[in-house]
């Protein structure tokens, strides 16, 4: 498995995607989060949390917000969350499509 560099000039997009959500994943199992528990969350939690990790990043990339944040997470924790978020949103469309593709057979 690839390991994810901070320096992603010149990186493959779709690989350093790909590290950064099972980096994201990884530490969420790691803080006691079921490993599928993702799946059960609406939809609209995972965009909602999704748009509030990309609006602080760039509230911090722009010096508007204090960086890190009294969690302690600087603006590229907040980007790979929101990433991590997206992927997530597409999972689950991806499993709704094939849940009513095959219920229409």
């Amino acid at each position: 498995m690839a390991h994810h560099r901070e320096n992603t000039a010149g990186s493959d997009p779709a690989e350093v995607a790909a590290d950064v959500v099972r980096e994201i994943m990884s530490t969420g199992l790691k803080q006691g989060h079921q490993q599928d528990a993702w799946r059960s969350e609406p939809q609209d939690n995972h965009l909602d949390k999704a748009l509030r990790h990309a609006l602080t990043f760039r509230l911090m990339r722009d010096g508007n917000s204090k960086e890190p944040d009294a969690e302690g997470e600087d603006r590229m924790a907040h980007l790979k969350r929101a990433l991590c978020r997206l992927a997530l949103v597409l999972c689950q469309e991806a499993d709704r499509k094939r849940d009513e593709s095959s219920t229409v057979r």
